[in-house]
């Protein structure tokens, strides 16, 4: 049965990034009244809400109790939630369920179903010792990534082994826990598709972007115009499949990676609205935010057209003085600031008014960021 949640009602939202930022100004917008249940009390998420609640080890089921009474539905905007509080969801008033955030957070869980929709993904192998890094490395071949198999962060630890002479560099990440190891590609290009379900089962999808992590370890994202019908068919399919297969509610996205090979590999999921969905602010006729609350309210999706190709560029403090340089001169950059942040990102860059390629090589001439060649 599908669930409706009218303007002037409360909806609680998990989280305390930017991304939950975003959805509580847009469920203002919407005129809805809003609870933040965050673990930081400096939280962006928690500046707009018109209920603020901050979970601390020592009053987790009170702070979470309180908050699930006085909302009348809740969600989280993005998948970077604590393990305790992800065992604390509120399954009854939470419409896009947790099966997606597990998945998010577990690489095992998520190649296994990736593995079960017989999806392409990178060979990998599981771990635990030094030995069977070893091991797994020589059996998949150099060169190989090693990362824990439980995320808990956005910004996961990996290593890179290139070699056998790499393999001291793993050993900050060996503590008794499993970690996967998996063939690494160089030369891909990396791409994300975001979708949003609604309790009906039906789907709208954002245009195709194109990623890639900067010089900061930030990820950069623009419109992709240059890709065959084909190739975007194919990521929608995959995106709508994995969707369905966990009946998921609201908005997610998937990562893909494209070989110099010719192949397409199925790379991560992520429940929620991830930090590089925000080119879609510009770049589409609807954001993403208001879209997911359109989702798991009951109301209506907006079908999503393309406006106009827009790169996002995020930046750090370093970067700021040869950014305003450019505060007189480009009008086709809309820059957003973090006064206040704690995160490495100090804010970021939107252009948009011209072809993709033009607006990169744009940026890459104003000497604020570096760009791979």
């Amino acid at each position: 049965m599908q669930e409706t949640l009218l303007p002037g009602l409360t909806i609680g939202i998990y989280g305390q990034n930017r991304a939950s930022q975003d959805l509580v100004i847009a469920a203002k917008k919407m005129g809805y009244h809003t609870a933040v249940l965050s673990v930081e009390s400096k939280a962006p998420a928690l500046e707009y809400a018109d209920l603020k609640f901050i979970a601390q080890s020592e009053n987790w089921q009170q702070v979470q109790n309180e908050f699930s009474t006085l909302s009348n539905m809740i969600t989280y905007g993005s998948s970077w939630l604590p393990s305790q509080l992800i065992d604390k969801l509120d399954l009854e008033k939470l419409p896009q369920g947790k099966e997606m955030l597990e998945l998010t957070d577990d690489h095992a869980m998520s190649r296994a179903l990736f593995e079960s929709q017989s999806m392409n993904i990178l060979p990998y192998v599981m771990v635990s010792t030094l030995n069977e890094v070893v091991e797994a490395a020589k059996q998949l071949g150099f060169p190989v990534v090693v990362k824990p198999i439980f995320k808990h962060q956005q910004h996961e630890r990996t290593v890179v082994l290139q070699g056998e002479w790499d393999l001291g560099n793993v050993a900050s990440l060996i503590d008794g826990s499993t970690l996967i190891v998996q063939t690494w590609l160089d030369n891909v290009r990396e791409f994300a598709m975001t979708a949003v379900r609604n309790q009906k089962g039906e789907f709208v999808f954002y245009p195709l972007r194109q990623t890639e992590v900067d010089e900061n370890g930030l990820r950069r994202a623009w419109i992709v115009e240059n890709v065959t019908p084909e190739f975007s068919d194919e990521v929608r399919a995959i995106t709508q499949r994995l969707g369905d297969a966990v009946n998921y509610v609201g908005a997610y996205s998937v990562s893909f990676l494209y070989g110099n090979n010719g192949f397409l590999y199925v790379r991560d999921l992520a429940a929620g609205i991830t930090e590089t969905a925000r080119v879609y602010d510009l770049a589409t006729n609807i954001a993403v935010p208001e879209q997911h609350l359109r989702a798991i309210t009951g109301q209506a999706l907006i079908n999503v057209e393309l406006i106009k190709p827009t790169v996002l560029m995020p930046f750090v403090d370093g970067q700021k003085p040869a950014l305003y340089r450019h505060w007189q001169i480009k009008p086709e950059w809309r820059i957003s600031t973090f006064w206040e942040h704690q995160e490495k990102q100090a804010g970021y860059v939107l252009a948009s008014g011209e072809k993709t390629d033009d607006l990169l090589n744009q940026l890459k001439i104003a000497n604020v960021w570096n760009f791979k060649e």
